[in-house]
């Protein structure tokens, strides 16, 4: 989403010698107050901005480094059709880089989102065939 959305590539060459992640860019402008200026200049001005702000955080969110933060597909269907809402601490689960107080992002009712208690299991591929 965010590649479409910004028309970059997931790692950006800056003018010195370092590298910026788009995620790490998209996250900073929100940061600053101006998610909206990572936007493809290619879309011109034919676009509603509250959508194009809810495509930008739920592209952060689904590329959480914490893959238990990140929202199921189902989760992310009822934020583009407004049945849910993001949190309003977003930004902060976004800024987080480690689960802290056993939290993650569900859905468990479809007119809410809520930060709910998490819980760890191994998964079964991590012992091998």
């Amino acid at each position: 989403m965010l590649e479409i959305t910004c028309g970059r590539k997931p790692i950006l060459s800056r003018s010195s010698q370092s590298e910026m992640v788009l995620t790490d860019w998209v996250l900073e402008c929100w940061g600053n107050g101006d998610i909206m200026q990572v936007l493809d200049h290619k879309m011109g001005h034919d676009y509603i901005e509250e959508q194009v702000a809810l495509i930008l955080k739920l592209g952060l969110l689904c590329s959480h480094p914490v893959a238990a933060m990140r929202p199921s597909m189902s989760s992310v269907i009822q934020f583009l059709d407004n049945v849910a809402q993001l949190p309003l601490n977003l930004l902060d689960i976004m800024k987080s880089r480690e689960v802290t107080n056993g939290t993650e992002i569900s859905d468990d009712s479809p007119e809410s989102c809520s930060v709910s208690p998490l819980t760890f299991t191994e998964p079964f591929v991590s012992h091998g065939r």
